[in-house]
């Protein structure tokens, strides 16, 4: 199937989490032989991305489902490249693609990546279009049951669950050992929790705070890693310092090194209050056989069964994020137990080899 030609449709017109999706996806694509063609909005940040790897985008406006110019000149390249599968990550981008084929008259695959946590859409419109669709990736269990509900059963024999995973060829070497420590003059002996995300309020950012404010007598250090220029993350370290932590809880702000500092840390918290369809700092922490506290109300117990890859706590509750937090302080065995299992099952269940073959199956069986 190596000669089998893949057109790839990116979503956004800005580069987010599905740009990158579809961008280590496509390298790994091309890596194994497949010729990859890309279609996108208007995107600077993307033809730079790929012009690195030698590849041009064909720009088209993309507007939906009353999008005839799109469509048309999406069917043109079918047929000028000879396309086998489409891989597209909107409805929106669906019509275009499901009109494309009719116009080409070929018999090409049409895959849909759902990024989102919601319901489908019942009216005939959308049952029309769900029918024209071959295959529905979703991110995560969660995201199909939600998808389905009971207004649309009959998609889920051709849908499947594809966990994201983190592509190996972009993870970075390991950092030195105890920089973080040298850096900010913590104990060798202290451990080190570390919070990865946009320090904002839907990540749990406060919630973790006030947490350490409660643990303020236990020895801990805590490194909050990621974009901190909000005012409401001016405020969390406002709090921080007025309760006297500002010497053991740091602001590291945005790094493109997160897995680097997770090799210093002890223990990944990540206390979400939004439901996650899915979260690449989990998989960075159970990469690097780190024990994980994390908040059970998305795909997080999707990946970590409590107590054997980490630890789940309600959604902004303060007190049992604490309780997690103290109970990994002081227990040396089950933080070693659980750091363990987590890198098992990374391993075994959520690499991105295990991702890359079940995408291949989803384009080709």
């Amino acid at each position: 199937m190596k000669s089998s030609n893949i057109l790839h449709v990116f979503a956004n017109s800005s580069w987010k989490g599905g740009e990158q999706y579809v961008f280590n996806l496509s390298k790994k694509l091309i890596v194994d032989g497949y010729t990859v063609t890309f279609v996108a909005r208007k995107n600077p940040v993307l033809s730079k991305q790929l012009n690195k790897m030698g590849k041009a985008v064909a720009f088209l406006p993309l507007n939906g489902m009353f999008d005839f110019y799109s469509a048309i000149r999406m069917a043109h390249l079918f047929r000028k490249n000879n396309i086998s599968v489409v891989h597209v990550h909107s409805f929106k981008d669906a019509f275009t693609a499901v009109y494309a084929r009719l116009l080409a008259k070929k018999s090409i695959r049409i895959v849909l990546t759902h990024h989102l946590i919601n319901r489908g859409k019942s009216n005939f419109l959308y049952r029309w279009l769900y029918k024209q669709i071959d295959k529905f990736i979703f991110l995560s269990k969660k995201a199909r049951t939600t998808f389905l509900s009971d207004q649309l059963p009959s998609l889920e024999n051709k849908s499947a669950v594809v966990y994201n995973s983190l592509y190996e060829n972009e993870m970075p070497a390991t950092s030195l050992p105890l920089q973080l420590r040298l850096m900010f003059g913590w104990d060798a002996a202290v451990p080190i929790f570390m919070f990865a995300g946009r320090v904002v309020e839907e990540k749990g950012a406060d919630v973790l705070i006030d947490a350490c404010i409660q643990l303020k007598e236990e020895p801990f250090y805590l490194l909050m890693v990621g974009d901190d220029t909000s005012d409401f993350a001016s405020q969390l370290k406002q709090k921080v310092k007025e309760a006297g932590l500002q010497d053991r809880i740091k602001f590291y702000g945005f790094s493109v090194g997160v897995f680097s500092l997770i090799q210093e840390c002890s223990v990944g918290v990540i206390p979400s209050v939004s439901a996650e369809i899915f979260n690449f700092p989990i998989l960075e922490f159970m990469k690097s056989g780190k024990p994980i506290i994390a908040t059970n109300n998305g795909s997080q117990n999707e990946c970590i069964t409590q107590r054997k890859e980490g630890l789940l706590v309600h959604p902004n509750d303060v007190n049992q994020l604490a309780k997690a937090m103290h109970e990994l302080l002081h227990n040396p065995t089950l933080v070693q137990s659980i750091g363990h299992n987590a890198q098992k099952k990374y391993e075994k269940e959520l690499s991105y080899t295990t991702f890359y073959a079940k995408m291949i199956a989803a384009y080709f069986r």
